[in-house]
């Protein structure tokens, strides 16, 4: 997968003979026979093995690891983690088909046939579509979520049905390609042996006049879009976290000015006041008969100035818990969108160079090919970036993939933590946490089923003072 062609026409030499470099779209097959009598650059042929084994190995791995984490539900399965699966789909089936290039680099030969010269090639194309055509997805799902927040949000089945028009429209792009890519015999211009390889046909021109507009669809116009949404999202969170320091500024000066106007009250109480409170002393309250069992506590009797401080607290309680459940909404969706942003930065960050590369050999550039083929290598390395990112990011997704390194069959384990992101079921049952009682008191418990989230209660103790009590 990850060599390159001719460098078009000259054999790559590795180990002293002849290695053939077929170049594809995205990916290439090496061919031709080697020389085991000079080894001068045996070492480059056994790095380039070892190389692609760990990749390969790596990239099974994470990949899986992600999808499981999601389809087993260690982390939620919302709106980002949903689209992470299917540019995890998207990896683990480049890793799978580039198997076949590097049995063709082993073998000297493609041995598959042309049905199949022309399945992977097509499918290959295919994976970079998709990631492109996924990140631009979530990135503008992040940006309606962000700058538009009023708006209806979509449901998880409507982020299934984005993710299958993505992969349709990947399939339409590239369609073209099952008919450019066949099966030839040639010769190796060195030591005359033939071997079949399979490539592409339509010559240089006709490259050139697929890949440019190819590579303006898929990568030029959909990075101008990802640029605009993360810029967009970048104002958009300044201007927020502006907002909240002014008024988390006024707030603290209007408390201010309420202390010093409640001490000076103190300080010089009236004498009216004062006897007010005298003659309220003076009078014993008439007890109240105790409740019953199982009657709730009656409120007559009591003070209304009592009464109304409860109300009061019932309120503040309950904004409280309105800006906790905001503060917690807002974290969760930065964090998603850093996750988003560091990922969308890599793909373009080792696909940039092969793109390039590509489109000036095919506009009849001279292309040094060791550089070339170290453009298809790092693009092979991008199968198993983005799980290693999850991991370092998403603290859910790390706790996830511990989980199952370590044979943990029960999800109860993992903090199932709405992940880098949530979905508006989640958004609903999170504003659902809150219960206010009909006793002035609230209780803010988690929904987990699982009871691993601590269960946080908001309390009215005897003195009529609020705390909270945290039940693990």
């Amino acid at each position: 997968m990850f060599l390159s062609e001719e460098i078009y026409g000259k054999p790559l030499d590795i180990g002293g003979g002849t290695e053939l470099i077929t170049a594809r779209n995205n990916t290439t097959s090496i061919t031709g026979s080697q020389n085991e009598e000079n080894g001068s650059n045996g070492g480059l042929y056994i790095g380039v093995v070892f190389f692609y084994t760990f990749v390969a190995f790596l990239g099974l791995l994470s990949n899986t690891f992600v999808l499981l984490t999601v389809f087993k539900r260690y982390v939620s399965r919302n709106t980002v983690n949903t689209f992470l699966c299917s540019l995890a789909t998207s990896d683990l089936l480049m890793v799978i088909l580039s198997m076949m290039d590097f049995a063709t680099f082993l073998n000297g030969t493609w041995v598959f046939g042309e049905v199949l010269c022309k399945i992977q090639s097509y499918i290959l194309e295919i994976n970079f579509t998709a990631s492109t055509l996924t990140l631009v997805a979530v990135s503008f799902e992040r940006y309606l979520l962000i700058c538009h927040p009023y708006m209806k949000r979509r449901s998880i089945k409507s982020i299934y049905k984005i993710i299958g028009a993505v992969w349709l429209i990947a399939f339409l792009i590239c369609s073209p390609l099952l008919h450019g890519y066949a099966v030839t015999e040639e010769m190796n211009r060195e030591s005359g042996d033939l071997y079949l390889r399979c490539h592409n046909t339509w010559g240089l021109k006709g490259e050139l006049a697929f890949y440019s507009t190819y590579s303006a669809i898929t990568y030029l116009f959909p990075f101008v879009l990802m640029a605009f949404a993360h810029w967009r999202i970048s104002l958009s969170i300044k201007e927020n976290n502006d907002r909240r320091a002014s008024a988390s500024a006024q707030s603290t000066l209007i408390k201010e000015k309420k202390s010093s106007v409640c001490y000076t009250i103190r300080e010089e109480p009236s004498s009216s006041t004062s006897t007010e409170r005298t003659a309220v002393e003076e009078v014993e309250p008439t007890p109240a008969p105790p409740p019953q069992q199982d009657s709730p506590p009656s409120s007559k009797g009591l003070p209304k100035s009592f009464l109304r401080s409860i109300s009061g607290l019932s309120t503040r309680t309950r904004s409280s818990f309105a800006a906790d459940r905001e503060i917690y909404r807002r974290e969760k969706r930065v964090k998603a969108i850093r996750l988003l942003f560091v990922v969308t930065i890599t793909f373009f960050m080792l696909w940039t160079p092969f793109i390039i590369l590509r489109l000036l050999r095919d506009a009849g550039v001279h292309v040094n090919k060791y550089l070339y083929t170290f453009s298809e290598i790092i693009i092979f390395s991008s199968t198993a970036v983005n799980g290693f990112i999850y991991a370092f990011i998403s603290r859910p997704f790390r706790n996830a993939f511990k989980a199952i390194l370590c044979c943990r069959t029960h999800r109860d384990a993992v903090s199932r933590d709405s992940g880098p992101s949530m979905s508006n079921s989640e958004d609903n049952r999170l504003a659902n946490r809150g219960n206010y009682s009909s006793r002035g008191s609230v209780t803010y418990s988690s929904d987990n089923k699982n009871g691993n989230a601590p269960k946080i209660y908001s309390q009215l103790n005897a003195n009529g003072h609020h705390h909270m009590v945290n039940d693990v």
